[in-house]
């Protein structure tokens, strides 16, 4: 995959991600301009305030993520990407944990655990837990829930590899996570067992 092809991908990753969040924003402004009734209409300022906190915290979080870093200092401090995760979970069925001491992670480490946190929730089909901990001097993230599980595709984009199947624009942040990876110096493995799945960096 070319550069070209994985710029399009991760753009239209963040259209995908967008797009709920502002047509719900648009849905509650044709309610505010249509209906007069006051219960409808301060159920819709409400739900427009959800949505736009839905799409601020996914913008945010995908902005390090994807962004190319120039805005960030050479570490991130933890509470920021705390932060940052738990806002994007917000209200859906994945909780994170989050036991780092550190009080900073270096930027590019910074940048490759969130995109992890991604593939790491993606592997939650029915929800569950990703609690991001320290190793030693690794950082591991862990995600487990019934029926955790990582898709074999998955796996080969990682590596880096592109076997006949092409990432589409939910599966390219694991090839973009291990581009990443590969760019920075960054060892990581993954491991995936019953009911859960490890990634470890460093």
């Amino acid at each position: 995959m070319d550069d070209l092809e994985l710029a399009a991908l991760l753009c239209s990753r963040l259209c995908h991600d967008l797009v709920s969040p502002v047509g719900a924003i648009t849905n509650g402004l044709e309610i505010l301009e249509d209906d007069d009734d006051p219960e409808i209409r301060a159920q819709a300022i409400s739900h427009i305030g959800q949505s736009a906190g839905a799409a601020s915290a996914r913008l945010q979080f995908l902005r390090v993520a994807f962004g190319s870093g120039s805005s960030l200092g050479e570490t991130v401090d933890t509470i920021e990407l705390e932060d940052l995760a738990e806002a994007l979970f917000a209200r859906t069925r994945v909780h994170t944990v989050w036991s780092l001491d550190r009080p900073s992670v270096p930027k590019d480490s910074a940048r490759l655990l969130l995109n992890l946190l991604l593939v790491a929730a993606d592997t939650l089909p029915r929800g569950g837990t990703v609690t991001i901990a320290e190793q030693t001097d690794a950082l591991v993230i862990s995600a487990v829930g019934e029926g955790a599980r990582m898709l074999p595709e998955v796996d080969g984009f990682l590596s880096g590899e592109v076997n006949g199947t092409q990432p589409d624009p939910r599966s390219v942040v694991a090839f973009y996570a291990g581009r990443l990876a590969a760019r920075a110096g960054l060892p990581f493995r993954w491991a995936p067992a019953a009911g859960r799945v490890d990634f470890v960096i460093g």
